[in-house]
Formats: structure tokens, sequence, C-alpha cells
């Protein structure tokens, strides 16, 4: 299970858009630490929300049960498929528009080193919620823990590791920050402005990686290739 979980907790966690917001709200001159944990905060329960909504609306008998105790089945299969055609498409259009379709209205980048951290915590929430990309992403983890037939607690306990994962670069800068707050602040300030030159090839060199990788995973767990 843990194989089949391991393109959607890596997809997750090395989203471009999430770091490069952490990066610009700890470089506030005032709480820094505090509105970038209540952007992770929102991201982590919305994520925590979409993992209840999706198994509530999963029929389980939707769920059948695996022919091997290897590699994804046919729901994981099929949500990344999808999950690969919508990266391949946020490539074309980054390409030919030079606009990621889910990153955040430009007005929240802008204003990332003002707002507080109420608005931060709805930036996050928002982040998740206006992103098909996030969405594929907590359908497939879901559906994978629904196939391995675990237990509930089980279930539950596993989805929570796939949220956390998810913030983990997150998580990290905000522990930098807290450890040594002045030494970051130029690997901080040299790491946002690479992001924001190199926001689209980032942005292209992700999809296509992650588009590629997880095409071939499912295609492989049809039994096509």
């Amino acid at each position: 299970m843990w194989l089949t979980l391991l393109p959607f907790i890596v997809g997750s966690a090395v989203t471009p858009v999430q770091t490069l917001i952490t990066l610009l709200l700890l470089q506030r001159p005032r709480g820094a630490v505090l509105v970038a944990s209540a952007f992770v905060a929102g991201l982590t329960v919305l994520r925590a929300i979409q993992g209840l909504l999706l198994t509530l609306l999963l029929p389980g008998d939707a769920i059948a049960q695996r022919n091997s105790s290897d590699g994804a089945g046919p729901v994981e299969s099929g949500v990344l498929i999808v999950l690969a055609i919508l990266l391949y498409a946020t490539a074309v259009q980054q390409a030919l528009a030079d606009e990621d379709p889910d990153a955040p209205p430009p007005k929240w980048i802008d204003k990332a080193r003002s707002i507080s951290a109420p608005r931060a915590f709805l930036v996050g929430i928002g982040l998740v919620l206006i992103s098909a990309k996030f969405w594929v992403f907590s359908l497939g983890v879901v559906g994978a823990i629904r196939e391995a037939g675990i237990t509930v607690q089980a279930g539950v306990l596993t989805y929570a590791v796939y949220v956390a994962f998810a913030a983990a670069i997150p998580f990290t800068l905000i522990a930098i920050k807290v450890i040594a707050p002045e030494s970051s602040a130029v690997l901080f300030e040299s790491w946002e402005q690479w992001l924001q030159r190199n926001r689209g090839r980032v942005v292209i060199g992700f999809s296509l990686v992650f588009g590629t990788w997880f095409l071939l995973t499912g295609l492989s767990g049809l039994g096509v290739i």
C-alpha cells in the first residue's frame, strides 16, 4: 500500500506553489512563523476535510479486491492516469501562456508579506480548494486505503501520515526559521527569488516528471504495461 501511496505523497509535498508562498510568508519582518504556520494549518485542515468527504462519497462497493498485493489497484490506477493528464495539460498551458491554472491569484502572492494569520489560514484553505490536482491526490490516497482493506483506525492513521508528509517542505522551512531565524533569511530570500525567476520551468518540469511517473504507474496497475 505504501508503495502505491508514494507517488501521491511525493507529488503533494513538492508542489511548487505551496513552497513559494511559505517562503514569502517567512520573510515577513514580524510574525513570520505565526503567519506561515497558519497558512500550513489551512493546507492541512482542507486536506483532512477532503479525505473525509471523499471517503463518504466513494461507495464501498466501487472498490474491487486486488488480484495481487503488489502495485496499484484499479481505482488508484485510474486516478493516477487522470492526474497524469491534468499535469500534462498544466505543462502545455504553462508553456503556451506562462500561467499555472492551479496557482492562486497573483494578489495572494503580492499580499503575502502583509496578510494576517487568519487570512493566511484562509489562503491555505483556498489553495487546496481551487486546485484540481490536490483533489485528485486526495482521491488517489483514499482509493488506495480503501483497496488495501485495512481497518478504519489504520486507514485514518494512514491518511493522517499522508497529510503530514504533504506539508513536509513547508513544515521544514518553518522549523529552519525557528532554529536559525537570522541565517535563514538569506537562504529563504535567494530560494524565493530563484523560484520566482524560474517558476514556469519548475511547473513544467514538475508536471512532466510526475505526469510521466503517474501515467506509467497507472498503466502498470491496469496491466497495460
